[in-house]
C-alpha cells in the first residue's frame, strides 16, 4: 500500500466546516489560512494509512471515511515521513476506482 497526499488548497472562510469535529476544524482552519489538503491510501486496508497518522500526531477519531485531512504542517510531516505526492487528477483516478470497488462489493 502507498500512502498520498493531494494538494494543498485554500479553502477560504466560506468551507462550511461540518461534522462531529467541526468547531475544532474551523479553529485549525483559521491558524493555517484555511488550508488544507487531503492523507490517503491506494487500498481498502488502511493500516499503513493509520499508522503514518499515528506518527505525525493525527487521532485515529479524525479519520474521515477514507482519508485524514491535513494542514501545510502535517502534510509536510507526512512527505517527510514518506507519503508520495499527487496531482489532482492522480488522487481522482485512486478515488474513482475506490468508489467503484465499493460499489461492486456492495453489490455482492
Amino acid at each position: 500500500m502507498t500512502v498520498y497526499v493531494d494538494r494543498l488548497r485554500s479553502w477560504g472562510e466560506t468551507v462550511g466546516y461540518h461534522g462531529q469535529h467541526a468547531s475544532q476544524a474551523a479553529r485549525v482552519g483559521a491558524r493555517h489560512g484555511h488550508r488544507w489538503c487531503h492523507m490517503f491510501a491506494d487500498e481498502a486496508s488502511a493500516d499503513e494509512l493509520h499508522a503514518l497518522a499515528r506518527k505525525v500526531g493525527l487521532r485515529r477519531e479524525w479519520f474521515d471515511r477514507d482519508h485524514y485531512d491535513l494542514v501545510p504542517t502535517k502534510r509536510a510531516k507526512v512527505i517527510a515521513a514518506g507519503a508520495v505526492e499527487l496531482s489532482d487528477m492522480a488522487a481522482a483516478e485512486i478515488w474513482r476506482r475506490q468508489r467503484a470497488a465499493a460499489r461492486e462489493v456492495c453489490r455482492g
